[in-house]
């Protein structure tokens, strides 16, 4: 998981407008909380998948904002909270369960052993 973690970090950092060496700490950090909730809630995938979005989104956007912030950017925190964060959360939440559909219907194609009797 670290080294695809690696690369999608690597290639957010060219293709955002953030400096860049904040996707990537970003993206590990994720990463790591999703190691975590995946030991802790091991018996509710689906549960835990909306809690690492809900998280992750969170920290990642918390992240940010504190880098553009550092840089001097003039948006004030309630208006990125407002405007950025919280319709971003909800997007990633929403979409979140067709993608785990998704991934899931793909895994089962592709590998006989994961298919439920």
């Amino acid at each position: 998981m670290w080294p695809w973690t690696l690369l999608a970090g690597a290639v957010i950092s060219f293709a955002s407008a953030l400096p860049f060496f904040i996707p990537i700490p970003g993206y590990l950090l994720v990463t790591g909380v999703t190691r975590l909730i995946q030991k802790r809630i091991w018996q509710s995938p689906l549960l835990a998948m909306l809690l690492v979005t809900m998280v992750g989104t969170l920290l990642y956007h918390l992240l940010s904002m504190s880098a553009m912030f550092l840089n001097g950017s003039p948006i004030q925190f309630g208006v990125a909270w407002s405007q950025v964060t919280l319709p971003s959360l909800l997007l990633n939440l929403m979409l979140a369960i067709p993608v785990y559909a998704t991934v899931h219907s793909i895994r089962d194609g592709l590998s006989p052993i994961y298919q439920q009797s």
